[in-house]
């Protein structure tokens, strides 16, 4: 599906994606400015039917126009489940060892975030070495970003 907004005015937009099936699916958003120049952010999910993914646009048609999309520990295990649930987790022996990481790394992130942050290296190098054996490359560009953010914002 595609949206276009012709001419938008400056300001902050909200955009929700949800889906009848149960898949991974690409955002592809592009701001364009005034004297023609444009930018694309690019975003991998796995939705199910009970999902709705937010994101949030601060556009302007001078300056660099900012995309958020906020992950916290609860969507990124349940990006885990939805992926395994989709057949995009091959192999049960990885998703448990996955989610139970980021449950760990989940309860940990106040207690002691140094933990939390060995935690999600860990997962970043099972993701590493399952990618295109046991996670498909969707499900590895879908859970790199979830960790990726997780990492920055601790």
């Amino acid at each position: 599906n595609v949206f276009f907004l012709p001419t938008p005015p400056q300001g902050n937009y909200s955009v929700e994606i949800f889906s009848n099936h149960e898949g991974v699916y690409t955002v592809n958003l592009a701001t364009f400015k005034e004297n023609g120049e444009f930018e694309v952010y690019k975003r991998m999910e796995a939705i199910n039917s009970t999902d709705t993914e937010h994101f949030g646009i601060q556009y302007s048609q001078t300056e660099l126009s900012i995309v958020t999309h906020a992950v916290t520990f609860d969507s990124f295990k349940e990006d885990i489940g939805a992926l395994r649930d989709i057949q995009e987790i091959k192999n049960f022996g990885i998703y448990i060892s996955i989610l139970t990481k980021a449950k760990i790394a989940s309860i940990m992130k106040n207690i002691k975030p140094e933990v939390t942050q060995k935690i999600l290296m860990s997962i970043l190098a099972e993701l590493n070495a399952q990618r295109g054996k046991g996670i498909t490359e969707d499900a590895y560009q879908t859970l790199l970003y979830d960790v990726t953010f997780l990492k920055t914002h601790l």
